[in-house]
Formats: structure tokens, C-alpha cells, sequence
């Protein structure tokens, strides 16, 4: 799971994913995830593919030969799908992430292995597991912290005993889940000239998305919080600018950290329009007629941040009208 809590969208199909920080012992049996109230439901989790057999690695360290082909397609198993361990015996556990399939036997990982791996036998072991829930166990009401866990067990190596593990954290089932609508390609329109800087482990920007996302998130939240008012009350769309400069902040951070050298900082912009975008706050309008209703997403108007002067959600061609604090 992510770093910042999860939202689901009430009444809507979910899929729970988990991606456990150790490898998981299968002969242990499949992990389950316990959801707390109110989904209260206990559910297997289904790893993304079985494991595959290692029979050598390249002299690049890079380019594993599998004993035969994995079954069925391929495709959704690499990039961000494709985080696994590689388990060497007694030359090594790693956390690997496979770029491409060049062959059906054939897994190029994303960057070389660290040191030299032996004779490269082993196990690919693909580090995403999954549970599927149907819209009425989302259930149709607002629930911010749903707790999970996950009890599982590490493989340490065979001549490690095992090591009984615990994960957890909260997922926040809300009306709408909060997104500005930001992707690699509109994120070009603020840096045209770095389609061609896409760290080599990575298919887009999207993980730096995910991170300014993550940021902005807080920023509202902070704001937000003493109200009594929830980032997911909010309408994302307005939060595209400041969500690209937050973006384009963590993608020089990584460049300078390798040499580049870049003139100015787009998080000091993305402050200053951050806060023009919180002196006039749309909310979320769920049933989409122009107006927020009384209790539509429960947002406490009597305590609003700032000078808000907005409470709706603008659809296209709509006319706001008067802000009217008693409504």
C-alpha cells in the first residue's frame, strides 16, 4: 500500500493490493486481509502471477532466464506491476522490478543487480497480491479510516527461520476520490522537453505524480482539518496547477541529486497558487446539479477556511450564483 491513505469511491467495485516490504513464504499459505467495520470481511489475497523458476542470469546482471514460460500473457507484469524478489539462496534476496519481457522465457529487470548473483539460479517471486471487493461490501456510506490488515509470513532464506509479520494502515471510502485529473501527457505541457528524462526503472512520471499528489493532499488536509472539512469534499480539478508544480519540484529533486543543475524552485510557485486556490474552494457536487446540496458530502459551511466565497461545483456553462453562507 501507499504511503498516504487509500480512497475508495462509495458504492463502486474495489480491488485491496499489497505489497508486502519482505518475501512472502508461500508454502505458509496465501496471505488475507482483514477489513475492519464497515466492510468487516476476511478475503484471501491472490498473488498477481506464481512464481517462476530462474535457471541463469546474464553477464549484464540484468537478463534472467526463466525454466518456462510464466502462462498466460505477460502483459500487466511489468513497470509498476511487475515489483517482485528475486531469491538466489545463499547469494542473495532481492527486490527487483522486471521492465519488459524480451521472450516469453526471457525478464529484463529495470537495473542490474547490485553485486554478482552466482551461478543466477533461483526464484522470481512477483511482490503483488490482491483481493476484489463487489460494490454492496464497499457499502454506500462515508467511512475515512477503515482499517486493514494483513498477517503474513517472510522468508528469510532456508536457513533462516521464519518471521511472522503484521501489516496495516486505513483505507478512506468517500463520495468522490479526490484526483486533479494530472498525467505524464499533460504534465508535458509544463516541462515539453522531458519526455526524454523518464528515469530509465520507469515507463512515465507517474510515480512522481503519485508523490506531489501525496503533497498537495497534506497541504489541503492541514487546511482543511480545523474546520472539520476532508480533502475528499473537495473538488481535485481545481489543484491541477499547483499538483504540476509539486510534480515538477520532485522530478528536479531527483535531477539534481545526480548532477543536474536547475535554476529556481516550482515549489515556491506551486505555495502561491495553492493559496489562491484555497481563498476559493469548489466543493464536490455528487449528484452533478450544480448545486451542494445540505449534507450531499457533509461539508461544515459554517466553518469554512479563509475567506472561501465558493461552495459549488462548476459544471460547463453553469453560473455560479451569490455565495449565500446561511445555505
Amino acid at each position: 500500500m501507499s504511503a498516504s491513505r487509500t480512497e475508495w469511491q462509495k458504492s463502486r467495485p474495489q480491488q485491496f493490493t499489497f505489497q508486502p516490504d519482505g518475501l512472502p513464504d508461500v508454502t505458509a499459505g496465501a496471505p488475507s486481509v482483514v477489513m475492519g467495520a464497515p466492510i468487516s470481511l476476511t478475503r484471501a489475497l491472490t498473488q498477481y502471477r506464481a512464481d517462476a523458476t530462474v535457471l541463469s542470469i546474464g553477464n549484464d546482471r540484468q537478463t534472467l532466464t526463466l525454466s518456462a514460460a510464466i502462462g498466460g500473457s505477460t502483459r500487466g507484469l511489468i513497470g509498476h506491476n511487475g515489483v517482485s524478489w528475486l531469491d538466489l539462496d545463499q547469494y542473495g534476496q532481492f527486490p527487483v522490478k522486471v521492465a519488459t519481457f524480451t521472450s516469453a522465457t526471457t525478464v529484463r529487470l529495470a537495473e542490474p543487480l547490485p553485486h554478482d548473483p552466482g551461478p543466477g539460479a533461483g526464484t522470481l517471486s512477483w511482490n503483488l497480491w490482491y483481493a476484489d471487493f463487489i460494490a454492496g461490501e464497499v457499502g454506500a456510506a462515508v467511512a475515512r479510516a477503515v482499517p486493514w490488515s494483513v498477517t503474513w509470513t517472510q522468508d528469510q532464506g532456508a536457513d533462516a527461520p521464519t518471521r511472522e509479520r503484521m501489516s496495516d494502515g486505513l483505507i478512506a471510502i468517500v463520495t468522490r476520490v479526490f484526483d486533479t485529473g494530472l498525467t505524464h501527457e499533460t504534465l508535458l505541457h509544463h516541462l515539453p522537453y522531458s519526455a526524454e528524462q523518464v528515469p530509465d526503472r520507469q515507463s512515465s512520471f507517474q510515480p512522481q505524480i503519485d508523490l506531489g499528489l501525496t503533497r498537495l493532499k497534506r497541504w489541503i488536509s492541514a487546511r482543511l482539518r480545523a474546520a472539520g472539512n476532508f480533502v475528499d469534499q473537495v473538488a481535485g480539478e481545481q489543484f491541477a496547477e499547483v499538483h504540476a508544480l509539486l510534480t515538477e519540484h520532485f522530478i528536479i529533486k531527483a535531477q539534481i541529486l545526480v548532477g543536474y543543475t536547475r535554476e529556481g524552485n516550482p515549489i515556491d510557485e506551486a505555495k502561491d497558487e495553492f493559496e489562491v486556490c484555497m481563498s476559493d474552494i469548489c466543493w464536490v457536487d455528487a449528484n452533478g446539479d450544480g448545486v451542494v446540496d445540505d449534507g450531499e458530502t457533509g461539508i461544515n459551511k459554517a466553518a469554512l477556511p479563509g475567506n472561501s466565497a465558493g461552495a459549488l461545483w462548476m459544471e460547463s456553462g453553469y453560473t455560479a450564483p451569490t455565495w449565500d453562507p446561511t445555505r
